[in-house]
């Protein structure tokens, strides 16, 4: 069984890169693509770029642990992977990090899903525990 790659739909979840950013990217640069083997689930996974210089076909090496079950028997770290520059979903530049990406996405407008702290997601169960700490201090007391 081989592995295929999705090319991402045009819609407004996605926020795509441009031809612009697409046409920066240089070996080294990681690049997220999403794969699919069988009826396996849909992956997004990183790929860091070896060669760009033909306009329809890049290649590169897989650089995520597959989750799918199906997906990690076929997709491997490291497998050399050939794609199209249309089907990247995502750059982040070499020497970047997936912090500064996250801050670009948040500026471009997009909206994200900042994770919250686990006291910002729990704070009625945190009120109740201090509730309840304090009224047996109040009992000993």
């Amino acid at each position: 069984m081989k592995y295929k790659i999705i090319r991402p739909p045009l819609a407004p979840r996605f926020h795509l890169p441009t031809k612009d950013e697409l046409f920066k990217v240089c070996s080294g640069d990681h690049l997220q693509l999403m794969f699919q083997v069988g009826n396996d689930i849909v992956e997004r996974m990183w790929v860091k770029l070896e060669k760009c210089y033909d306009e329809n076909e890049w290649t590169g090496k897989l650089d995520n642990q597959p989750v799918g079950e199906k997906n990690s028997k076929i997709l491997r770290p490291g497998i050399k992977v050939r794609f199209h520059p249309y089907d990247v979903i995502s750059i982040i530049p070499q020497g970047a990090s997936e912090a500064s990406e996250f801050e670009d996405m948040i500026t471009a407008g997009v909206k994200a899903a900042i994770p919250k702290r686990w006291w910002e997601k729990n704070w009625v169960q945190i009120i109740f525990i201090l509730g309840a700490i304090a009224g047996i201090y109040a009992l000993f007391r």
